[in-house]
């Protein structure tokens, strides 16, 4: 008779957070995590032979902003799609890889606590009142002036020489006329070179992730987003000539959106992007631009 099927319960983390303080949930109270500005990292791993898990985020009114099945241990959320002070869910189940109806749950509970914004510092003005110091009054020390009589020298006499002047008129010689001799200019044609341009290098690579860790929102460099635009279009995912240039406008939101949601049906778990507050995350990014060559068109294309 073989053993029964166990799996450990899934362990859940939040990073960074501010600590935890127990809150009401919805009828119990539980330890709710308090995260900050930026991106949230969310983290799960449960013990023995696990096949996947799922995954959902909840809001406060319990409706699923995030519902994935991954083999990923792993994921980030931004706090924009946050709203302060409502009290979230991740919500993990762990499936067994010898038989999927064996399974184990964790919840963790979090919210959102915006950072104060910094009051100005207020800088108590310095006294500049100067001490006054009564001035020390010191009598004058008077010296005679000792007086010494010149002593007088009487000067020499000295008769100048006189010399004739020397008759210093030059002698006028006629100057000798030459006609100057006319020598026909040679013309030459000059040779004209193309001149050579430089194409500009790219500020942004194609195949460096790690240059692009920073997420992409509608105020990014537009040289930054031309590049993203232009794989779009090379994948397929983005007509040419139907978006603005250098702008996260409708048509380039919407090819992210489609690039995602067919991530999503193969296994990969993407952060979705809003059209309202349009945010490129670096997950995305660092497919878009993997290092080793991977090209993720639209089948569908």
């Amino acid at each position: 008779m073989s053993e029964p099927v166990t799996i450990g319960a899934p362990v859940l983390g939040i990073e960074p957070n501010q600590g935890s303080s127990d809150m009401d949930v919805g009828g119990f109270t539980a330890p709710v995590y308090a995260v900050s500005d930026g991106e949230i990292r969310l983290s799960w791993q449960a013990e023995g032979d696990i096949a996947g898990y799922n995954v959902r985020i909840l809001d406060a009114n319990g409706t699923a902003m995030v519902d994935q099945n991954l083999t990923d241990t792993g994921a980030s959320i931004n706090s924009n799609y946050l709203v302060p002070e409502a009290i979230y869910s991740l919500n993990v189940t762990a499936y067994a890889a010898a038989d999927n109806s064996v399974t184990t749950s964790a919840t963790l509970y979090f919210t959102y606590v915006p950072a104060p914004a910094a009051e100005p510092e207020t800088v108590e003005p310095e006294d500049t009142e100067p001490e006054y110091t009564e001035p020390e009054y010191t009598e004058p020390e008077y010296n005679e002036p000792e007086y010494t009589e010149p002593e007088y020298t009487e000067p020499e006499y000295t008769e100048p020489e006189y010399t004739e002047p020397e008759d210093t008129e030059p002698e006028y010689t006629e100057p000798e006329y030459t006609e100057p001799e006319y020598t026909e200019p040679e013309y030459t044609e000059p040779e004209y070179t193309e001149p050579e341009v430089e194409e500009p290098e790219a500020s942004y690579p194609t195949d460096d992730p790690s240059a692009w860790a920073t997420a992409v929102t509608a105020s990014f460099d537009s040289e930054g987003i031309r590049v993203i635009q232009q794989r779009l279009v090379d994948w397929k995912w983005l007509a040419a000539n139907s978006y603005t240039e250098g702008a996260l406008d409708d048509a380039t939101v919407q090819a992210i959106i489609d690039f995602q949601t067919v991530c999503a049906e193969n296994g990969v778990s993407l952060i979705p992007c809003d059209p309202s507050n349009p945010v490129i995350e670096t997950d995305t990014l660092a497919l878009l631009f993997n290092a080793n060559g991977q090209s993720y068109a639209n089948p569908y294309a």
